[in-house]
């Protein structure tokens, strides 16, 4: 029974083994392409919020801006959607999610259904 024991208490090395160089090199490699997506996709934003309504860009530029316009559109309206059915709803001025039906906005004071013009 000690054996068996001894054993139990033994730490366990199947299957755990230190990577090899190959497989360190690999997982660094696989790293830096995701920071490098990362990046792509922060200029991307980058890119889309300082030319989203310049009419002065290359007409490919456009067709994909239009296309993230209407995208983004889009999952507003599923984010609204769902939050009626949670029973809330967003102020057009700051926001804060109030209750559904609200006309006034709690954090704000303003109306919750009209965004200020500045």
């Amino acid at each position: 029974m000690a054996n068996f024991m001894d054993k139990l208490k033994a730490p366990l090395n199947i299957g755990h083994q230190e990577p090899t160089e190959i497989e360190r090199v690999q997982q660094n490699m696989i790293q830096i392409e995701a920071e490098i997506q990362q990046k792509f996709t922060q200029l991307g934003s980058m890119f889309y919020r300082d030319n989203m309504n310049n009419d002065n860009l290359e007409e490919s530029y456009k067709e994909v801006i239009e296309l993230v316009k209407k995208l983004d559109e889009n999952r507003k309206s599923f984010y609204a959607h769902k939050l009626r059915l949670e029973g809330n709803m967003m102020c057009m001025n700051c926001g804060e999610i109030i209750p559904y039906g609200s006309v006034y906005c709690s954090k704000c004071g303003k109306r919750a259904n009209e965004k200020e013009t500045p």
